[in-house]
């Protein structure tokens, strides 16, 4: 899987609690408090938000 396959991947399964770019470095913002996570991998970037996602899910009433 390409780096952009996993990216587009991350972003299909946490899309909707995070919002996700990538240039240069990864970056996930939380849509409730805008807390962002960075990485320099989207597998890095996804090990991140599972974790911030076990502590705090993300409401889904903040979800676009």
């Amino acid at each position: 899987m390409t780096e952009d396959d996993a990216f587009a991947l991350l972003d299909f399964n946490w899309g909707g609690a995070y919002i996700l770019s990538h240039d240069g470095c990864y970056l996930a913002e939380r849509r409730d408090d805008h807390t962002v996570l960075k990485a320099d991998t989207s597998d890095e970037l996804e090990t991140l938000i599972s974790k911030d996602y076990r502590v705090r899910p993300v409401p889904r009433d903040v979800a676009p």
